[in-house]
């Protein structure tokens, strides 16, 4: 029997597992910010946190993305800010 040829790009997405192909979730940086503003933090104080202007948050609530080590900075202040209670 013929092995399929991987060039083939039919047969490689056949032999693929699905896991490698699916891209996760993007992120919602306007609920990220939302959530941080429910739990008391204002725009100057993420953005001072965070070491960038407040122009760049509001620029990022319009649905610009930021970049990776902003937006990784971001999503971990978000879990230590919002994280929930243990009982």
């Amino acid at each position: 029997m013929r092995r399929p040829s991987i060039s083939n790009p039919r047969a490689r997405t056949r032999f693929q597992s699905p896991w490698l192909i699916r891209r996760p979730d993007p992120v919602d940086w306007f609920r990220l910010l939302a959530d941080l503003q429910g739990f008391g933090w204002s725009n100057a104080d993420v953005a001072r946190s965070l070491n960038v202007p407040p122009s760049t948050l509001a620029r990022w609530k319009d649905g610009a993305e930021p970049g990776f080590e902003c937006g990784r900075c971001l999503v971990i202040l978000h879990a230590k800010v919002c994280k929930p209670a243990t009982p």
